[in-house]
């Protein structure tokens, strides 16, 4: 099993951590977001490991500047509870990324998540 220590190395070298912010049906919402790409399959199956969540091939479109180049493999996170926990853990080891993922955090608590009346843990 990989330390928090290795993935907040990961993060800071390959990874990316922000809040995105998208329309529906003219309404705002704004989520946070930790995301990781390699072309390495299996350094992006070790997140996706520990952040139990899937990965996706970004396919290379016809016009791109990427064309002939190896896959590009991403997998990522939006859940407030889910990155709010990844971040408490890695928080301490991150280095380049650390005060994104503070700002972040903050964002998570000042914005708890609405299910609707359900609840999530995170074990």
């Amino acid at each position: 099993m990989r330390s928090w220590d290795w993935l907040a190395g990961v993060l800071d070298c390959d990874g990316a951590i922000g809040l995105s912010t998208r329309k529906v049906k003219g309404k705002e919402y704004t989520s946070p977001q930790i995301q990781f790409g390699n072309t390495d399959k299996k350094l992006i199956e070790a997140v996706a490991n520990i952040l139990e969540c899937n990965i996706s091939l970004n396919k290379v479109k016809p016009n791109s500047s990427r064309l002939g180049t190896k896959p590009y493999y991403v997998c990522g996170i939006t859940s407030k509870p889910k990155c709010k926990h990844i971040i408490k853990c890695i928080l301490p080891y991150l280095i380049t990324k650390k005060e994104k993922a503070y700002k972040v955090l903050v964002f998570i608590e000042n914005n708890p998540p609405n299910y609707g009346g359900k609840r999530f843990s995170i074990t």
